[in-house]
């Protein structure tokens, strides 16, 4: 894990323009595709939508922000001895999404089902999400706002994670998201660590997002309330034992000098970044589109 710095060196929360442009991208590029378009080459539009409306604004930010000062620290392996940790996360990310999503929806998980198993399908939805999203969101906006805290990295990418999505009603999903795969790259120091919790997550829901579907929805009321509820507390029994876990982890990274502070030393960072004008501007964005239905 890098070292961190006080944060006064570079405007790291200028990296958050890629996202204020990943917004625009991944709301207008849509619409390009004809309502009456088949859905194999729908698929391939969500592909190739995915990776322009990331990948374009980040390449263009890197190359005006020159690559040398953009440097990722996050894109290395994490040690082997820790795939453990990554498939405690990874369960409480899975238990923790389907109990808000039965929570904000009436009578099922509210998972997306997929009926289409093609590789393309496999591409679009499982692992070009994983690799794009978590480069994009853990790798460089993570690495950038990490100078002035791993609280600023996890708080503003997960959220900015949550809004890249546009959906209001998931949104905590998605936020709940952000967050653990924002710990994954703290405690590892590795984006590579998020990458494969995403990719996992994103693989048990393609192939069984339907059985949950169907599972849950032969419940009703207090059957499913009290399912949820189990749900919720073995999530945050997993987070707790990740916890457990990550603070042997990051005593170690301490005695070593490679230890990243999670609280900025003072919250004139924070609010520097929370008034930014890029992060305003994905809220305004975002909101724009749930105010108007874009």
């Amino acid at each position: 894990m890098s070292k961190g710095t006080d944060g006064r060196n570079e405007n790291g929360n200028s990296c958050m323009y890629v996202a204020a442009a990943a917004l625009v991208m991944a709301l207008f590029l849509p619409k390009l595709i004809p309502a009456d378009a088949p859905a194999p080459a729908v698929t391939d539009s969500g592909i190739l939508i995915q990776l322009c409306s990331l990948c374009i604004p980040a390449a263009v930010y890197s190359a005006f922000a020159g690559f040398p000062s953009v440097k990722n620290e996050t894109i290395r392996t994490f040690p082997i001895s820790r795939s453990v940790l990554l498939l405690v996360f990874c369960a409480a990310l899975l238990t923790g999404s389907v109990s808000l999503s039965c929570m904000l929806s009436s009578g099922s998980a509210g998972l997306q089902e997929f009926s289409d198993r093609s590789f393309a399908t496999f591409l679009c939805y499982v692992l070009i999400p994983a690799a794009v999203e978590e480069l994009a969101f853990r790798g460089l906006m993570y690495s950038r706002l990490e100078k002035t805290g791993a609280f600023n990295a996890v708080f503003f990418t997960s959220l900015l994670f949550a809004m890249y999505h546009f959906d209001l009603r998931m949104f905590p999903v998605y936020l709940l998201s952000g967050v653990i795969l924002g710990l994954c790259v703290y405690v590892t120091g590795s984006v590579f660590a998020s990458v494969l919790v995403h990719f996992l997550y994103n693989l048990f829901i393609f192939f069984f997002s339907r059985q949950l579907n169907e599972f849950l929805g032969y419940m009703s009321g207090p059957s499913l309330a009290v399912v949820t509820a189990v749900l919720s507390v073995v999530s945050l029994l997993l987070l707790a034992l990740a916890f457990g876990e990550c603070r042997h982890i990051l005593r170690g990274t301490a005695e070593s000098g490679e230890y990243v502070p999670f609280f900025p030393s003072t919250a004139e960072s924070f609010l520097r970044d929370l008034f930014s004008l890029p992060f305003l501007a994905c809220v305004v964005i975002f909101i724009a589109s749930v105010l108007f239905n874009i």
